[in-house]
């Protein structure tokens, strides 16, 4: 630990946990591992007061400290992802430059291929199902040890439902954003519009990385849904940005609010399932379900932008899409609570 003092750590927690394990370093898979497994809370909620019914285990005695190395594990995730989505959107940009735009296409099979050799790397032996799905296998009050939720849980989570609802808005009104101007573009340099397309996708997942990691840095501190609340807030204003200029400067700047937006979005994503599903072994369950809201608003932002575009315009479909970023940002205010422990924010703040 000599290249990272611990002092640098912000969470004390942590900092107590690296203090106790000297031989651990930070920056390994094993930090994260036996992070996510140790119990780092005390027995007893601070002041000594138990919470909930008699009898019954307080929320947070002896439970993992999920959330924040959650949080450590999808930073160190997402910078990676952020990397080649740069990288590739370079190299998409370069190839389609130097060869053709159909030669963009060939590069997905061949990346296609490059995942899945490292996905298949990836020995069995080390994923922990339990811990994956984020099973609590503490006993209940008979001593019986407890299963996974029912399948049910997905529509007895009322807030599952509405940030599902939300997700679906979201990507309703974000999905169409960028092919409508890429379309825009391409019609103002036929010759360049691959590499037009690329300075789109590169520009906000340069804003994409930094705002990323802030927003780890903060939900805790913070909470999610003001951080949320900026993210459902941006979208309405990047889409009426759009039908101010044509020009390629004007639409490619604008374009940098995307990053802003998908920057907190992918950050809390994971996160606020994770503050939902705590202990229900239903985690990835979730996940799918509201990756299915997500590629439904999605696939309906295609149709419903090029109907309006066909008819009216982009403008009119800028603004409609901006509408129902409104409508995402109103439900996700009114209707969502905040998932992160109210300790957690205390302790933190």
């Amino acid at each position: 630990m000599d290249s990272f003092p611990i002092a640098h750590v912000k969470s004390p927690d942590i900092r107590k946990f690296l203090e106790e394990n000297p031989d651990i370093d930070i920056r390994s898979f094993d930090f994260f591992d036996r992070l996510s497994t140790k119990s780092l809370h005390s027995s007893k909620p601070e002041g000594g007061k138990a919470r909930g019914k008699a009898g019954k285990k307080s929320k947070t005695q002896n439970q993992p400290m999920v959330p924040e190395a959650l949080q450590a594990l999808r930073a160190f995730q997402r910078n990676f992802r952020l990397t080649g989505n740069v990288a590739i959107a370079v190299l998409a940009g370069a190839v389609g430059y130097v060869f053709s735009q159909r030669a963009v296409f060939l590069l997905v099979p061949i990346f296609a291929v490059l995942a899945g050799i490292a996905v298949l790397s990836i020995p069995a032996k080390a994923i922990d199902l339990d811990r994956a799905r984020d099973l609590d296998q503490e006993p209940d009050a008979a001593g019986r040890s407890t299963g996974p939720a029912s399948y049910g849980i997905l529509f007895k989570s009322r807030p599952l439902v509405i940030f599902g609802l939300c997700v679906m808005l979201f990507h309703l009104a974000n999905a169409a954003l960028l092919p409508l101007v890429g379309q825009k573009l391409a019609a103002a340099f036929p010759e360049e519009a691959t590499a037009m397309m690329s300075a789109c996708i590169v520009a906000a997942q340069t804003i994409m990385l930094p705002i990323a990691l802030l927003v780890g840095h903060t939900a805790d501190s913070w909470g999610r849904k003001p951080l949320f609340l900026a993210g459902f807030a941006i979208l309405p204003v990047r889409a009426v940005l759009y039908t101010f200029s044509d020009n390629s400067f004007w639409l490619i700047g604008v374009q940098l609010l995307d990053g802003v937006g998908a920057g907190i979005f992918g950050a809390l994503t994971p996160l606020v399932i994770a503050d939902i599903m705590r202990g229900t072994g239903r985690y990835n369950l979730a996940l799918g379900a509201i990756a299915t809201m997500q590629g439904i608003g999605a696939s309906l932002s295609g149709l419903v932008a090029g109907v309006i575009v066909d008819h009216f315009g982009y403008s009119a479909a800028f603004l409609t899409l901006g509408a129902a970023a409104g409508v995402a940002l109103a439900v996700f205010a009114l209707g969502m609570p905040e998932t992160a422990e109210p300790e957690t924010v205390l302790r933190q703040s």
